[in-house]
């Protein structure tokens, strides 16, 4: 190793030891991010588990009533009975199976003695994850419906048989609802937390629920409703964020370290936009993210849906150049296409589009592409960039999804 090279090496791994994170602001060493759970589905569902229930919660049926209100105009008295188990018995009401190959989040039953009313409830709560299938709320709807019929399969169920109230809630981050909802009705995790921060809490009286309620707050505040920090994006911004930023030059030359990094940005803009484009928004898509061993002079993520056709001749993409990943001033340059593998398709593709007079520039095997430049200095610059490109996928996804679907129809 030349003086040079090794002066450089030194003086990497002198700085890779320093976590330089200039913005501010403080991270809060929650529990569930000391335990890594920060956005884990199930572990913060059985989370949500304790807190609507109104048994073991200390606040009652509060939290209930922060859905079931909005949603159904009906509100709980203090006097209920519910069968979703005492502490550490989440199996009670959490990932109950409808039949043989569908399980739903949460289902339970409530009776309300002041009332004399009966409620079976119903949730399907969703952190960073979308539909198994566009049609999964429709399917656990008629599940359900078949349940209080009393012709379940699933013997545990047969308790639920003539209930008449069924309340189904759909949980998502922005209160999210699908073209087939069934009767799943939509709320959002941000405002079910604005609403429970609202419930006081006496630690004198239990400090335990007091903790764990305003732990869950500021965890799905921080990790989910804001989107502040995730395990994946706080190891790039105190590791590699600093590193790029303090070291282009010699980043430049230890090339196995510049790919890794370029690797772990290019899969956060992946997660951001799978999250924020297909989970939330759209039905029907493969996402792929191809990393460098798959391809020798760029790397894709790519989406497309299945009935378009198997073999992907068209896709949508997101493109980085590894030759201006980083440049010497630190730009970073992200392409976003609509992609034709198949030039006889390309071609059915371009007479359709002015058949129905949509003038467009097509080139070489390009439909509508477009460029973000960011020049990478700290986090926020890559949380802009990121929302950059999800602003340019969703825009080109309203533009030409619904003339691909017709398209195909066409040809097929």
């Amino acid at each position: 190793m030349n003086d040079e090279l090794r002066s450089k090496l030194t003086e990497f791994l002198n700085n890779a030891n320093i976590k330089n994170d200039n913005s501010g602001k403080s991270i809060e060493h929650l529990m569930p991010m000391i335990f890594k759970k920060t956005t884990d589905e199930n572990f913060l569902s059985d989370w949500l588990a304790y807190i609507l229930n109104p048994k073991i919660n200390s606040l009652g049926t509060k939290p209930l009533n922060i859905l079931l209100k909005p949603l159904f105009n009906i509100e709980l008295s203090e006097n209920c009975e519910t069968d979703m188990g005492d502490v550490g018995e989440y199996s009670a009401c959490r990932e109950v199976y409808l039949d043989s190959n569908n399980r739903i989040d949460f289902l339970f039953s409530v009776i309300d003695n002041n009332s004399e009313e009966k409620y079976l409830i119903g949730i399907e709560n969703k952190i960073n994850s979308g539909l198994s299938k566009p049609e999964q709320l429709e399917t656990y709807s008629n599940l359900i419906n078949l349940i209080t019929k009393g012709k379940s399969k699933i013997p545990e169920l047969k308790k639920y048989d003539n209930y008449k109230n069924i309340l189904l809630i759909f949980l998502t981050k922005d209160g999210f609802s699908p073209d087939n909802p069934g009767e799943f009705k939509a709320f959002a995790h941000k405002t079910f937390i604005e609403e429970l921060k609202k419930i006081p809490t006496n630690p004198l009286d239990n400090l335990r629920a007091s903790f764990l309620i305003n732990e869950y707050i500021n965890n799905m505040e921080d990790y989910i409703v804001n989107n502040q920090y995730d395990e994946d994006f706080e190891k790039l911004v105190d590791e590699d964020i600093s590193l790029i930023a303090n070291n282009i030059s010699i980043i430049k030359t230890i090339f196995s370290e510049k790919e890794k990094i370029e690797n772990n940005i290019r899969y956060f803009i992946y997660k951001s936009v799978n999250e924020e484009c297909f989970d939330s928004c759209q039905s029907g898509y493969t996402a792929k993210y191809l990393e460098s061993k798959d391809l020798s002079n760029k790397r894709y993520n790519l989406w497309y849906k299945e009935d378009w056709n198997n073999n992907r001749n068209i896709h949508y993409e997101i493109l980085f150049n590894n030759d201006t990943f980083f440049t010497e001033d630190g730009n970073v340059e992200v392409k976003i296409v609509l992609h034709v593998e198949d030039n006889s398709e390309k071609e059915q593709l371009k007479k359709y589009l002015k058949d129905q007079n949509i003038a467009q520039n097509i080139k070489n095997t390009e439909i509508e592409s477009d460029s973000a430049e960011k020049k990478i200095i700290d986090k926020e610059s890559i949380i802009q960039l990121s929302n950059e490109v999800v602003g340019k996928m969703k825009l080109l996804i309203k533009n030409w999804d619904k003339r691909l679907d017709d398209f195909y129809k066409k040809i097929h």
